[in-house]
C-alpha cells in the first residue's frame, strides 16, 4: 500500500482515468486493499476542490490574467492535491479510510488513528504535564 509509483509500475497524474479501472479490479479482488486507495483518491479530490475555492478568492484581474493561466493552475491543483493525499496529505484519508473499515467489518486491517488528539480536554493535559504531540 505504500508502493512508490514507480514499485508498482502505475502513475499518479491526475488525468490518468486508466487507474480508475484498475482500482476498479483491485476492489473486486481484495476490497480491504482498495479501501486505503480510495479514500487516498476522495481526499485528492477534496483538496483540489478546496485549492479552487482558495484561487476562486483572487482578484481575476491584473497583466497576467488569461484563460491560459487558469487552465494551468487548475492543472498544477489539481496534481498538488494527488501529490498531496499521496504523501499523507491532511490525514483525512487515513481517517476515512478507518472508518470504512470499520463499517465493513476491515477493523482489524484498519489502520490506526490516535482519536484522543481530538479531545480538547486530553491534548491540553498532554500539554500541561510536559508530553507535547
Amino acid at each position: 500500500m505504500n508502493a512508490s509509483a514507480t514499485d508498482t509500475g502505475q502513475s499518479f497524474v491526475y488525468n490518468d482515468l486508466a487507474s480508475l479501472g484498475r482500482l476498479k479490479t483491485q476492489s473486486k479482488a481484495d476490497p480491504s486493499a482498495a479501501l486505503g486507495e480510495v479514500a487516498k483518491q476522495f481526499e485528492s479530490v477534496f483538496v483540489s476542490m478546496m485549492m479552487k475555492a482558495m484561487r476562486n478568492t483572487l482578484p481575476k484581474d491584473g497583466m497576467f490574467a488569461s484563460n491560459e493561466l487558469e487552465n494551468y493552475q487548475e492543472m498544477f491543483d489539481q496534481q498538488l492535491s494527488l501529490d498531496m493525499s499521496r504523501k499523507g496529505g491532511l490525514g483525512l484519508a487515513d481517517l476515512i479510510s478507518r472508518q470504512m473499515a470499520m463499517a465493513q467489518g476491515f477493523e482489524s486491517e484498519a489502520p490506526a488513528v490516535r482519536t484522543d488528539l481530538m479531545d480538547p480536554v486530553v491534548r491540553d493535559a498532554g500539554r500541561d504535564a510536559g508530553n507535547a504531540p
